[in-house]
């Protein structure tokens, strides 16, 4: 998750950079929009054939790894008065250069 509000917060850079529309070619390097991110599968308890939640970790089942990913397509965020009580959704579409599969180790949840 980390690494996602990081991804962000760079997106933000490169589009918050007037000097990058000056020519109006946006962002041209990749480096300036890819990133890579980590997502974990967990499992329900500390050990993969655990069935219950018990134990202070989940065990991570499976670890992918994309590499290079970049936003291709970002939906439109609606706000309304009525839906003040509610978090904003939206989506996002991303292209991927290559995923790496990886067994889970355990490891702390949080």
């Amino acid at each position: 998750m980390r690494q996602y509000n990081e991804f962000l917060e760079d997106l933000h850079e490169v589009s918050s950079s007037q000097s990058l529309y000056d020519n109006n070619l946006g962002a041209t390097q990749p480096d300036a929009y890819m990133t890579n991110a980590t997502v974990y599968q967990l499992g329900r308890g500390s050990t993969k054939s655990s069935k219950t939640s018990d134990g202070s970790a989940n065990s991570v089942l499976k670890e992918y790894t994309f590499q290079n990913i970049f936003p291709t397509t970002v939906s439109e965020i609606a706000l309304s008065y009525d839906t003040g009580d509610t978090i904003e959704e939206f989506d996002v579409e991303f292209q991927v250069q290559s995923l790496n599969l990886n067994n889970g180790s355990p490891k702390p949840n949080g």
